[in-house]
């Protein structure tokens, strides 16, 4: 009975694409075997890309029971005929009523502690086994290790896939807490379930992409925000060798860095506190973790977010960041390693960030206006006493705009120290082993005010954290009408589509040149800092803010 309905859906699906759309071909059928994973899934089409997609595939068994705080175990068998046609549940997190962009757009329908779910978008015009594989993109969301989820209409990937001919995978990883309590490593609570959950996909990806018609020789591994941060630490990590061969950072925040062996405890113990179990090291802890309800968990991250007694004002901004190991696990610091051209996959690197990074950041950190006679106070507390002295040296005075609410000026610094200059301070080191390539965006798109004013207005004018996925995703172009989001101008549209193709030239010749306009940008070096502006329109720059990372690259980007 399943399989007919299946047959009847992809029919259906196939007819409602229309004139102008791929067609499903017998030979490209919605069922795909997957030996390697047991059995087969159903997927359907999307009408308006003419994409084909499989959604909410599990690549790991739940993380519930005995398997919470473990690494991640494998699947049960698919079973015939699997129906992978509506994203998975979300991993535990938060979705304010309000939040970015919206709630629909970037928070799961319903979420579970039972989450580790992948997704698998392809043209609907390409024949596995008769046609050529196609490149892959693996695709690991952000959201500060606490909120999002692949399975969300912000990270569709059919627009994607059709344009540039590729496979998309998004998967689910487990989040906050549950993704990243350390109780010490000779505790079975160690950690990194985060980042071991994003290697078990992508080891899933190498065994049944093929199946799929995407070629597991040439995966590019790329994430956002935390999926940035957790790019980086798999090119840090021996353990993740072999399972891509590019890599893409999108806005990495390279200075707040990973959790060490010493901070994570404490960490852990406010959480214990906050769900009434044992301290870590304690009799009982352990257990008690082990046995709370994830709910109660979720609850304990909301109280305790920017609240832990722990660690500095920068550790408290991502808490739930991977733990340093000093194994093959994460030997140590991605920034540090990177910096260093310590890459344990020697894969070329295309990177880059956003205009004003850090505005999102300081607004959570300083929710009311900021006069100016804190300002000095606040600097020292997110820098340290001798950074921030010397910071506040550097930038000189607040300008007379900003004296009754500092945040905007204090942005400025913050997106240069977390943000652009420790991506630049990487870029170079990754530069002097491999193919590097560095961009900046710069554009404030029409949907922002319909985006950011009903819970972030402070966005509305400033190119924020997460501006740029709508343009690499083209997300907005399935966006129920009824929602009354601003279409993208033409202009916007073929910006979104500069972007897509320079990622897929990428891919396909390890570069993103030729950019638009034949724009060819050149491999990064610090100087000239050479840089590609996706904005409207696009151009290359060189030199932006070097005179400020400069300094900062001066006083580096360690804690303390």
């Amino acid at each position: 009975m399943r399989v007919l309905l299946a047959l009847c859906v992809a029919t259906l699906a196939t007819r409602s694409l229309g004139a102008g759309f791929p067609q499903l071909s017998t030979a490209d059928p919605l069922t795909v075997t997957l030996p390697n994973a047991g059995g087969s899934v159903v997927g359907a089409v999307d009408r308006i890309s003419g994409a084909v997609f499989w959604k909410g595939i599990p690549y790991a068994a739940p993380p519930t029971g005995a398997n919470r705080f473990q690494a991640p175990q494998p699947a049960a068998p698919l079973g015939n005929s699997y129906n992978a046609t509506e994203f998975g549940p979300g991993c535990m997190a938060i979705c304010p009523p309000e939040g970015f962009p919206k709630p629909k757009l970037l928070c799961a329908k319903t979420i579970s502690e039972d989450c580790l779910y992948l997704n698998v978008y392809k043209p609907a015009n390409h024949t596995t086994g008769v046609d050529a594989a196609l490149p892959v993109v693996f695709f690991i969301h952000g959201g500060n290790y606490m909120y999002g989820s692949g399975g969300v209409m912000l990270y569709d990937g059919s627009d994607f896939a059709v344009n540039e001919n590729l496979v998309i995978v998004t998967i689910n990883y487990r989040l906050g807490i549950l993704g990243g309590l350390f109780f010490g490593f000779d505790s079975p609570i160690r950690g990194n379930y985060q980042t071991q959950d994003q290697r078990f996909a992508m080891q899933w990806v190498q065994r049944n992409i093929g199946a799929f018609g995407g070629d597991p020789t040439n995966v590019l591994l790329c994430g956002q925000s935390a999926g940035a941060f957790s790019t980086a630490t798999h090119l840090t990590s021996p353990a993740s060798r072999g399972l891509f061969a590019k890599a893409a950072i999108v806005s990495d925040p390279f200075a707040l860095q990973p959790m060490n062996a010493s901070l994570g405890p404490q960490l852990a113990a406010a959480v214990t506190r906050q769900v009434g179990c044992p301290a870590p090291g304690e009799a009982g802890a352990v257990e008690c973790m082990m046995n709370v309800s994830a709910q109660t968990i979720l609850d304990a991250q909301a109280k305790s977010h920017y609240n832990m007694s722990f660690g500095t004002l920068l550790d408290q901004m991502m808490p739930w960041v991977p733990v340093v190991t000093g194994t093959d696990e994460l030997p140590e610091p991605p920034l540090v390693a990177l910096q260093a051209g310590r890459l344990a996959s020697r894969v070329p690197v295309f990177f880059g960030t956003v205009a004003n990074e850090s505005v999102e950041f300081i607004y959570r950190i300083a929710e009311k206006p900021l006069p100016v006679w804190e300002y000095d106070g606040m600097v020292e507390a997110i820098f340290g006493l001798w950074k921030g002295t010397q910071a506040l040296l550097k930038y000189g005075r607040v300008p007379p705009q900003f004296r009754h609410d500092v945040r905007p000026f204090l942005s400025v610094m913050a997106t240069d120290y977390i943000f652009y200059c420790p991506n630049r301070w990487v870029g170079a080191g990754m530069a002097k082993v491999v193919p590097t390539y560095m961009w900046l965006f710069d554009y404030q798109a029409t949907a922002s005010e319909w985006m950011f004013n009903a819970s972030m207005p402070y966005c509305v004018h400033s190119v924020c954290h997460a501006a740029d996925l709508q343009f690499y995703f083209n997300s907005f172009r399935s966006v129920p009408p009824e929602w009354g989001v601003p279409m993208p101008t033409p202009a916007e549209s073929n910006l979104a589509r500069q972007m897509q193709a320079a990622w897929g030239s990428f891919l396909r010749t390890d570069s993103p040149n030729p950019i638009a306009n034949d724009i060819v940008l050149p491999t990064f070096t610090v100087p000239p800092n050479p840089v590609i502006n996706f904005s409207i329109p696009i151009s290359p720059l060189q030199g932006y803010r070097d005179n400020f990372c400069d300094f900062w690259d001066r006083m580096g980007y360690n804690r303390g």
